[in-house]
């Protein structure tokens, strides 16, 4: 096990990232695909629909039949309804109303509503699952919209102190960059103290 500063993981994040990549080989063209159609979506018709958080949940793993459970509990006007409402809270830089609009979708959950914020706009938004929560002890984190936004917080203040090439064509880095690194530091059992 590694345990890290957070000054100490800017140092490595390229390398994290990388590995999250490569870890991830089987996701990468489901992520390419949900970064540019997720958020032209979102710009353009103000609202998201069952298929393409089928696909969230794809992505995220579907664990525990989350897109059944979807499926089962909801119709595509409550989506379109809550994922409007989310990304107009979005518009206004108000991440927290946004993420409770999404929690209203029946099954969907916090970390559900973290990865679809992260695909709206990922720059600006990582996704925030109980791996991480687990693995960054430098924060308290508990399954809360609160501490959501202290991940927030901590991903930006990474991204901050980055290297100036980041993974993106512009070579910057988004938060969604940040969260995959610290996703594959902590999946290797790894701690950011």
């Amino acid at each position: 096990m590694i345990k890290m500063t957070i000054a100490q993981f800017v140092n490595v994040l390229p390398q994290w990232h990388a590995k999250y990549g490569d870890w991830q080989q089987g996701l990468r063209e489901l992520t390419e695909k949900l970064e540019k159609t997720i958020p032209l979506k979102s710009n353009n018709l103000g609202y998201l629909d069952m298929n393409d958080l089928v696909d969230i949940a794809e992505w995220g793993g579907n664990q525990y039949d989350r897109k059944g459970k979807l499926q089962a509990n909801n119709t595509n006007g409550d989506i379109r309804k809550k994922t409007r409402e989310a990304i107009q809270y979005l518009n206004k830089d108000n991440w927290y109303s946004a993420l409770q609009s999404l929690n209203e979708i029946h099954s969907w959950g916090l970390a559900y509503s973290t990865k679809t914020l992260r695909f709206i706009r990922p720059q600006d938004y990582p996704a925030f699952d109980s791996l991480l929560r687990s693995g960054i002890k430098v924060l308290s984190l508990k399954r809360t919209a609160a501490s959501y936004g202290q991940f927030i917080t901590l991903c930006s203040q990474i991204r901050k102190g980055a290297p100036a090439s980041g993974p993106r064509s512009d070579h910057s880095w988004w938060l969604a960059d940040v969260e995959m690194a610290l996703f594959a530091f902590v999946r290797d059992g790894n701690e950011l103290i």
